[in-house]
């Protein structure tokens, strides 16, 4: 899972908690992109953030995680 903080999320944090590199981590990511065909993060140098179907992808899976934790 990716760490959320104020808003924006820190895939070294993520990567730390997961136990695993952050490069991999990132290639995980980028091939969950292809395989959905949408851009989830808009990334800089400085900053990574949700795109607008990202925040929905986000939202989603959040809830389908939640209700199946709570069965």
């Amino acid at each position: 899972m990716l760490c959320r903080r104020c808003g924006k999320f820190e895939f070294q944090q993520g990567a730390k908690r997961l136990k695993i590199a952050q490069p991999p981590l990132s290639q995980q990511i980028q091939q969950l992109e292809d395989e959905l065909g949408i851009q989830l993060f808009l990334r800089n140098k400085h900053q990574i953030k949700l795109t607008y179907a990202g925040q929905v992808f986000w939202e989603k899976t959040n809830k389908i995680l939640s209700d199946w934790v709570q069965r």
